[in-house]
């Protein structure tokens, strides 16, 4: 069975997608939506500048127009504290250090216009491939996800992150009410589960 073929084009975050950066939305209307349009316009520039992080552009191949984006870092956690979620696993991950470095990705975003038509899923896989290349690139990768978002948790359950922690937030960005984040890491080298 052949792959379909690629709609989106990956491009790093530049100064010449200063106007682009301006016209992303992922919503308006729910804290979550405000908080990753926000990111990408305001910060993910300057985060690349520093050398902070880096962000992945993504755009129909017929224009620049951004559809969506994903921002990754370097971070280190311990592992060990995902027992269980890994069983395969389990027995080499008990035999890592404390800490482990890991991919953290901040956001991984589709424009709201753009949304339900398989986007995400396709930015997700082009980012796996980049990393598969990528020398030194971690095994492991994680990100976080507001509860309130069910949308975006199932989605990742989907394409294979699990779920191992969440954590109450007194107040969730743009909002004075408390919320719950959800921890959600991935293994890259995890066989596909033949059940899905």
């Amino acid at each position: 069975m052949s792959e379909p073929p690629r709609r989106l084009v990956a491009r790093l975050i530049s100064e010449d997608d200063r106007v682009w950066l301006g016209l992303f939305s992922a919503g308006e209307r729910r804290f979550w939506e405000k908080e990753v349009t926000d990111y990408l316009r305001e910060q993910a520039g300057s985060f690349w500048l520093e050398g902070w992080s880096t962000t992945h552009l993504f755009s129909l191949q017929e224009s620049p127009e951004i559809v969506g984006y994903v921002s990754a870092c370097v971070h280190h956690w311990n592992i060990k504290r995902t027992e269980g979620v890994f069983p395969k696993w389990d027995r080499e991950i008990r035999q890592l250090p404390d800490r482990v470095p890991v991919l953290r990705i901040p956001y991984l975003a589709v424009a709201g216009k753009h949304q339900g038509y398989g986007y995400g899923t396709e930015m997700f896989l082009q980012f796996q491939e980049m990393l598969a290349v990528a020398p030194g690139a971690p095994r492991f990768m994680y990100l976080e996800c507001w509860e309130d978002n069910a949308d975006a948790v199932r989605f990742y359950k989907e394409i294979g992150f699990e779920q191992y922690d969440v954590e109450a937030v007194d107040r969730v960005p743009y909002d004075e009410t408390p919320g719950n984040l959800i921890r959600l890491p991935y293994d890259r080298f995890r066989l596909p589960n033949p059940t899905s």
